[in-house]
Formats: structure tokens, C-alpha cells, sequence
């Protein structure tokens, strides 16, 4: 085999050895929250506190106020990604020691988790999707007010995997931080506690309580 043929068929090989091993890390994947967030879950407006006060402290009118308040329940998924280029961790044997062979083959590929969540509403106006790597950096998202442009968030696993914290900003009109927390209770209904910091100082808390659907 002449050089070029055989430096083709090793790349091919290297390429084909490395799909299978992302295919095995993807079935032993495990996320670093509860995996039973994922689901669609369906609001109860009953046990949810109002959002006219959140609605007010962002200035909502009109068609993007109502849409806001007829929402009716998220959508969460849980995906494994491949992690941040250059992520990857030694394979162990089976007595947990590291395998010390420096060969990048020996390597599996590094999974980090995408928490994805889309809210459903009656009205097609309101079209909110997110997707953050958990514990991993910032993204940015449309804004949730409908205004024009964008906020930026983090997701951040807390209390042992058992709670979600999405950490936001968003620039003027009505700039501010908020926290958006995912908890499961202990009746297995999913409950949103969120929390908004005006930069002109005003400040609402809401939560909102869900079941499975």
C-alpha cells in the first residue's frame, strides 16, 4: 500500500474508532440532574402564584401580556453533546486504575448535557425555546418579554443534581438579572420558583407549579 493509501485508510480507521467510541460514551451517558425533569408537564394555574406582578414589573401590554399569561405548561429535554473541543478522559480498567498508554485512541470523548425547554401557549406569538449546557458557559436566548434582542443565561445543577438554576440577564428596555429555579416536589410535580431584579430596583418573585402530562 503506497504511503498516501495507507495515511487515507488509517485516518478512516481513526475516524470510524472514534464515532464508536462516542456512540458508547452516549449509551452510558448520564446527566448531571434528575433525569426525570425531562417530559412535558402541563401548568396548574390553581397552585401557581399570579404573573401580573411580573407583567407589570416588565412594562407587558397588549398581545405580548396575554400571551405571557395563557401560558400553559414547557417542554423539557435532556440531550448528551460532545463537550468543548479538546475535552476527553482516559479510559479506566476495571480495577478503576488510569490506563497510562498516551495514545489519544485510548481516549473516550467527553459528554456534556444540553438542558433544552420550550413553553407552549395557546398563542403562537409567544415562541419560547432555550438550550443551555449544564454547568457549562453562557448562551443567549431570545428575549422572554418579546422585546427586540436578546439575554444571556447559564444553567447550573445545584443541590446534587436534584435542582436546575438558570442564571439570566438582559440589557434595557427594562434591563435586569433573574433566576428561573427547576425542582421536582415530592409529589412528583415539577415547580419553577423565579425571581426578578429590576435594574431600576424593582424585585417580583412567582412560582409556578406543574404535573406530567
Amino acid at each position: 500500500m503506497h504511503g498516501a493509501e495507507g495515511a487515507a485508510a488509517g485516518t478512516s480507521t481513526a475516524v470510524a474508532e472514534r464515532a464508536v467510541g462516542t456512540a458508547a460514551a452516549a449509551a452510558s451517558w448520564q446527566p448531571p440532574i434528575d433525569p426525570s425533569f425531562e417530559g412535558t408537564w402541563i401548568k396548574l394555574k390553581d397552585r401557581s402564584s399570579s404573573m401580573d406582578p411580573a407583567l407589570d414589573a416588565l412594562h407587558l401590554t397588549g398581545l405580548p401580556r396575554r400571551a405571557a399569561a395563557l401560558v400553559r405548561g414547557v417542554a423539557i429535554h435532556l440531550h448528551p453533546r460532545a463537550a468543548s473541543a479538546g475535552g476527553r478522559r482516559r479510559r479506566t480498567s476495571s480495577s478503576g486504575s488510569s490506563d497510562k498508554n498516551d495514545d489519544d485512541d485510548d481516549e473516550d470523548p467527553l459528554l456534556d448535557t444540553e438542558f433544552e425547554f420550550a413553553v407552549f401557549s395557546p398563542l403562537p406569538l409567544l415562541k419560547v425555546r432555550e438550550r443551555y449546557v449544564i454547568d457549562g458557559p453562557t448562551n443567549t436566548a431570545r428575549r422572554r418579554d418579546l422585546r427586540r434582542g436578546h439575554h444571556v443565561a447559564r444553567a447550573v445543577s445545584v443541590d446534587g443534581g436534584k435542582a436546575l438554576r438558570l442564571e439570566i440577564e438582559w440589557p434595557a428596555p427594562f434591563g435586569g438579572k433573574g433566576t428561573d429555579v427547576f425542582r421536582i416536589n415530592e409529589r412528583g410535580e415539577l415547580v419553577i420558583s423565579s425571581e426578578l431584579r429590576l435594574d431600576d430596583g424593582g424585585r417580583v418573585e412567582f412560582f409556578a407549579v406543574h404535573k406530567r402530562k
